[in-house]
C-alpha cells in the first residue's frame, strides 16, 4: 500500500512464521541434546551388559526419545520397550530411585538456555535481514557466534 510516496509493507505473517520456526528449531535442538546426554548416563542393568557390549547401549539407552506436541512443548520419555525406566527414575516400594533424566536437565540448564538463545537469535537476525534486505546482519551473527564458542571452549 502506498501513501504519500511511502510504501507500507505488512510482514507480520513472515515474522510470525519465522518466530515459530525458531521455536521449533530450538525445541528440536534441545530435545536432541538432552536425548544424547541421557543416553550416555542411563543406568545399565547386569542383564543389559551383554546387550550393551553387542549394541553399544543397554535397553534404556535405546528407548529414550523426545517429541514436540501440538502445543509446541518438548516432551522427553522412555518408550514402552523401556517401560521400567519410570521405575528407575522415580523408584518403587522395593527399589530406591536412581534418577537419570531430571539430573541431566538440571545439570545442563545453562547449555539448554544457550541452545535456545542461539536459535532465537539466528532467526531474529534473519528476520531483520529479510525485512531490511541486508545480509550483513547474518555475517555479524556468525562472527558473534564464533567468538562466543571460542570463549566456551
Amino acid at each position: 500500500m502506498k501513501r504519500n510516496n511511502f510504501e507500507i509493507e505488512n510482514n507480520t505473517i513472515t515474522v510470525k512464521n519465522r518466530l515459530l520456526k525458531a521455536k521449533m528449531e530450538a525445541l528440536n535442538r534441545v530435545g536432541l541434546f538432552l536425548k544424547e546426554r541421557i543416553k550416555e548416563t542411563a543406568p545399565r542393568s547386569k542383564k543389559s551388559n551383554e546387550l550393551a557390549a553387542k549394541r553399544g547401549y543397554g535397553p534404556l539407552h535405546d528407548e529414550v526419545v523426545y517429541w514436540i506436541n501440538k502445543k509446541k512443548e518438548l516432551k522427553l520419555y522412555v518408550t514402552k520397550k523401556g517401560f521400567y525406566g519410570r521405575f528407575v527414575e522415580f523408584g518403587t516400594k522395593k527399589m530406591q530411585a536412581k534418577p537419570f533424566i531430571n539430573p541431566i536437565i538440571q545439570q545442563n540448564e545453562q547449555n539448554i538456555k544457550k541452545i535456545i538463545a542461539e536459535s532465537i537469535l539466528y532467526h531474529f537476525l534473519y528476520i531483520i535481514a529479510e525485512l531490511e534486505r541486508v545480509t550483513l546482519v547474518l555475517d555479524v551473527y556468525n562472527y558473534l557466534l564464533k567468538i562466543s564458542r571460542k570463549k566456551h571452549l
